[in-house]
């Protein structure tokens, strides 16, 4: 049985002497107005893949042992900060992007403390930070920032959304990661809500929480370069190794291992046989957040693709494929995997931020050689381009836009080499609709009749309305949907009718409207032609509503039309 000796996290209860004790801490205290909610995470990158929330505020009364609002043993005693983890120096060294959650004005900013100081032997240094207040006596600190990456004064005004630093290791504690306070009229809570924190929660969908074994990174690599001081720290890394026996490394980190945690690791060959096992404990520790590396002596007997399965606690928590080659010669760089993105939310209004989020089969396979893949994203409204950066984190954040913003994001994923094929996603704000046949014919109001689109282009969401407006008071009316524009004035009408061809009416007894202004929430999956049939992404569908007059006699118009693409 093996144990691994590279420990580099405090297990559970340990060491609690090194935290500074704070008061109890629960929910928000009473206040006049209540602060917005956080409607994102604060840090670039995906929960669970890239980043890692290690640790949680102590919500416990002063003294060890400390616990987190959920009633696991996720804060150690005296805890303050919300504790996010990247994965290696690697990644902060190209840069993992910290966003403001809410609106607000900087209060205090400090930037000029070094990273990766290692805990070493009379460190002093608190730290780089932004300390943001967002209102209503919300009051939010970003600490532990990278050395440089802040370019804010007291003062200035930011926006949810809006980068404030990069996470760096700016403190005397080990690695890099974010330290996220919150504070309401100075006073320390906890954002999140659950069995041991009484009351709403401060975000506006509260972050899950993964209670089971996960693995963070696992790399592979032949050996640690002369002088490796172990994690954080970067170290060779590939994905293609020589046949025959070998001196095999492996580095990792995983997270939330329960007390008496077992590991097994098999090498399975091509064919799928058996190669080599190795089985150990991780001893007799709760560990929310262990790094290590272990060598093997192991015999890779055959060429071509081998397997790598790692088990914890008998289950499989990971499978690493690797390549063997007969030469050196064959050891060739390849690009990352590919992947895909998505703009969240699909469906945004002008109040929310917006983010571009990677995804791929297994995150921990994002490259093949195990290199730290660098994502350059590119945003545009329109064609313009907001935002142009490249980090190591799987997602990236702008602030809200304006309603009718057509928005994309590029990304290209690359190992600093070679780059993966590029991808886009793309939303509307609201509803991207294009008016046709405006102004109408003004009615009896002198006014022209209008027709407006809102809500959600997304044809899964159904979420689609239509609004007329500035009709005559108490006159009754309907819309209309059709595929085809048309231009006519029917007789005994005043306007002009802009669709032709197989015309739907919105004409069951609730969805009638009344004058000045009336809406109705459109069923996409059967829009009322003959027979009716459902809206499909990619779809262009034309509305225009039908509305009586008395002008002076009796007789009827229509308002102008619009156009929409849905997705």
């Amino acid at each position: 049985m093996k144990t691994f000796p590279l420990f580099s996290a405090p297990s559970r209860g340990a060491a609690a002497s090194a935290f500074v004790l704070c008061a109890f801490v629960s929910a928000s205290p009473s206040r006049a107005q209540t602060p917005d909610k956080f409607p994102f995470y604060p840090v670039a990158g995906n929960l669970y893949e890239d980043l890692f929330p290690s640790q949680y505020v102590d919500v416990t009364p002063p003294g060890p042992p400390g616990g987190d609002w959920n009633c696991t043993l996720m804060a150690l005693d005296g805890n303050t900060e919300l504790r996010t983890r990247i994965r290696t120096y690697g990644e902060q060294e190209i840069g993992v992007p910290v966003f403001a959650v809410l609106d607000g004005t900087v209060v205090a900013v400090l930037d000029g403390e070094p990273d990766m100081t290692d805990n070493s032997p009379g460190c002093t240094t608190t730290g780089n930070y932004v300390h943001i207040d967002h209102g209503f006596g919300r009051e939010c600190k970003y600490l532990r920032l990278k050395n440089g990456s802040i370019h804010l004064s007291v003062g200035d005004t930011v926006k949810a959304g809006q980068q404030l630093g990069l996470v760096g290791s700016s403190s005397c504690r080990r690695g890099p990661f974010l330290g996220f306070e919150t504070y309401d009229n100075s006073v320390l809570i906890e954002p999140y809500a659950g069995l041991c924190r009484a009351g709403p929660s401060e975000w506006v969908n509260q972050p899950p929480i993964n209670t089971d074994p996960f693995v963070h990174y696992f790399n592979i690599a032949t050996a640690p370069p002369p002088g490796y001081r172990g994690w954080p720290h970067d170290r060779p890394r590939t994905g293609t190794l020589v046949q025959g026996s070998q001196s095999f490394y492996i580095f990792f980190a995983l997270g939330t291992l329960p007390f008496y945690s077992d590991w097994e690791l098999r090498w399975i060959r091509p064919n799928g046989t058996l190669g080599h096992s190795e089985s150990g404990s991780f001893g007799p520790n709760f560990w929310l957040y262990l790094q290590g590396s272990e060598d093997f002596g192991v015999n890779l007997d055959m060429t071509g693709a081998w397997t790598l399965e790692v088990d914890i606690n008998s289950t499989t928590v990971q499978q690493l494929p690797f390549e063997v080659v007969a030469t050196p010669g064959g050891i060739v760089n390849r690009p990352p995997n590919p992947i895909t993105v998505q703009i969240t939310p699909e469906c945004p209004s002008t109040d929310d931020v917006l983010i571009c989020r990677v995804q791929n089969d297994d995150p921990v396979l994002d490259d093949p050689d195990y290199d730290i893949v660098r994502y350059q994203y590119v945003w545009k409204v329109g064609t313009t381009v907001v935002r142009n950066v490249t980090t190591a984190a799987r997602s990236d954040v702008v602030p809200r836009r304006s309603l009718g913003d057509y928005v994309t994001c590029e990304v290209t994923a690359s190992d600093g080499t070679h780059s993966a094929p590029t991808v886009q996603a793309a939303i509307n704000v609201g509803v991207n609709g294009t008016a046709y046949c405006s102004p109408a014919t003004p009615n009896s109001t002198s006014m022209a009749g209008t027709i407006l689109a809102s809500g959600c282009q997304v044809v899964s969401h159904n979420d689609f309305t239509l609004t007329a407006d500035q009709l005559p008071p108490s006159e009754f009316g309907h819309f209309l949907a059709g595929q085809t524009q048309g231009f006519n004035n029917p007789p005994g009408s005043q306007g002009i009718i802009c669709l032709s061809g197989n015309i739907g009416r919105f004409n069951s007894p609730s969805q009638i409207i009344q004058g000045p202004t009336g809406s109705i929430q459109v069923d996409l999956t059967s829009i009322p032609v003959n027979p009716p049939i459902a809206v499909l992404p990619g779809d262009t569908w034309h509305f225009q509503c039908w509305f009586r007059d008395n002008n002076p006699g009796q007789t009827s118009n229509f308002t102008d039309a619009v156009s929409v693409t849905f997705l």
